[in-house]
This record gives structure tokens, sequence and C-alpha cells, in this order.
């Protein structure tokens, strides 16, 4: 991540880091149906966040 933000493909967005402000993932797309790859992936994802694989912010 820190070579994206200093190759100016990430932007950051806020300096401070606080860790007790709960904060959460978008998954964002276009509009329509979706393919069987991406529904797959979501699945898996979610997988991730509910087993906490994924961080704690990626938990739903």
């Amino acid at each position: 991540m820190e070579e994206d933000l200093r190759a100016g493909r990430l932007v950051c967005l806020f300096e401070d880091s606080v860790e007790d402000v709960p904060v959460g993932y978008f998954l964002v797309r276009q509009p329509g149906p979706m393919r069987e790859p991406l529904k797959r992936f979501i699945a898996w994802l979610k997988r991730q966040a509910q087993t906490g694989s994924a961080p704690a912010a990626a938990r739903v």
C-alpha cells in the first residue's frame, strides 16, 4: 500500500488513525445482473468476514 501511495495510485483521505472509531468497507459495482465469478467472490468475502479471517473493520 505504501508503494501505491507514493506512486499516486492511492490517495490517503485521512492522516489520523483512530482505533476506536468503527470503520467499514463498501463493495461497489455496476448495476445489472451479477456474473457468477462476482457472486462467488462476494460469497467468499462474506464467509471471510463471518469466520474472523478478515480484519475487524471488514466483518459484516
